[in-house]
């Protein structure tokens, strides 16, 4: 994961990425804390939580403006719906109209 791969110095070509079905969070984690200091890994951590964080509010953002987007377009299909209601209405009277 090219986002993930900033933290702690990871290259995204020789490490497994983070979301890979293969990826092994404890031999990771073991790897990490023996290569850095607490303080950086601490460092990295507030990090990676303050994106985790940024993420979910621009995930929220996405869900709501794509539920307004499908609102509006229900409301569209409700209204074509009447007015086609109100067209097969008006045909129908003029066929009656016609057939007399």
């Amino acid at each position: 994961d090219a986002g993930a791969s900033r933290y702690l110095g990871l290259n995204s070509t020789a490490a497994v990425p983070l979301d890979a079905p293969g990826f092994d969070a404890r031999a990771h984690v073991e790897s990490l804390t023996r290569a850095h200091p607490l303080e950086r890994l601490l460092t990295e951590h507030a990090g990676m939580a303050h994106d985790v964080r940024e993420l979910d509010g621009q995930l929220k953002m996405m869900i709501v403006e794509k539920y307004s987007e499908f609102i509006a377009a229900a409301d569209a299909v409700r209204t074509m719906r009447t007015n086609l209601d109100v067209a097969a209405g008006d045909m129908q009277r003029m066929r009656d109209i016609m057939d007399n």
